[in-house]
């Protein structure tokens, strides 16, 4: 089967000239953080917005369950080299792949690995690929949490430290 990527809508953008991703993961989950775009019709294309994570607010938390491999890519200048490029991937937003070559070799490394106590039902995971301005982040998790925040990055970034984003009934 083909590998193909799929557009997921997550119900806004991201930033298009500084969205500054940013990873976390603790013991209690993974997390991406990016700001969301406030372009208007009046200043799209004209500036990059230059961004202060004390200050600016507006950031998109992508919450992932069960994360098992992550990975940063190339970014809008170089995503046509994506093995997915013309299989769905585009610039600026949020993919789940389909027939992942990524969760296949991993399911593999794991059949191969003879000293691993858990063997995991690779069938509930999913490979998603978000797409910046400058790199591009995928990740294989079993689902994942959308929710965007009227807080600064950093202001995000120490509520997940001390656990206020950890959401318990996520992971049931």
């Amino acid at each position: 089967m083909e590998e193909l990527a799929e557009q997921l809508h997550i119900g806004f953008t991201c930033d298009v000239g500084a969205p500054m991703p940013a990873f976390l993961q603790t013991d209690y989950g993974a997390f991406l953080l990016f700001y969301i775009s406030q372009e208007t019709s009046e200043t799209h294309g004209r500036s990059v917005n230059i961004r202060s994570t004390a200050v600016d607010r507006g950031v998109a938390v992508i919450q992932f369950k069960w994360c098992v491999a992550f990975m940063w890519g190339p970014g809008e200048d170089k995503l046509h080299t994506h093995r997915l490029w013309g299989k769905g991937l585009g610039h600026y937003a949020a993919f789940m792949v389909h027939n992942s070559r990524w969760i296949h070799a991993l399911s593999r490394l794991s059949e191969l690995n003879e000293h691993q106590l858990v063997r995991r039902d690779w069938g509930v995971f999913n490979h998603y690929i978000f797409t910046f301005h400058d790199g591009s982040f995928e990740i294989v998790a079993q689902d994942l949490k959308i929710s965007n925040f009227d807080l600064s990055m950093d202001e995000i970034i120490r509520r997940i430290l001390d656990l206020s984003f950890y959401d318990a009934s996520f992971y049931d």
